[in-house]
């Protein structure tokens, strides 16, 4: 179970770092834009980042974990 905690924690470290830098890397140009306040830009690179990328191995792991494995990040969900 330990190997389990270290491997999602590094993976779920991963998808921040990566969503973070496609956000530095990308928001220079946006910042030109006056459409949408800051935080909707950042969330939106944010979830690009995220769509680019094979999340499934994470994804499995957070649901052996009983957490959540992301699935509303990848599409629209509604409230419970």
């Amino acid at each position: 179970m330990n190997r389990l905690l270290e491997r999602t924690l590094a993976a779920t470290r991963d998808l921040r770092d990566r969503a973070l830098q496609f956000e530095a890397s990308t928001s220079a140009s946006l910042k030109r834009s006056n459409h949408g306040s800051t935080r909707a830009r950042a969330t939106c690179l944010h979830y690009l980042s995220v769509r680019q990328q094979d999340i499934r191995p994470l994804q499995r792991d957070l649901h052996s974990l009983g957490l959540s494995s992301l699935g509303c990040s990848s599409r629209t969900c509604s409230p419970a």
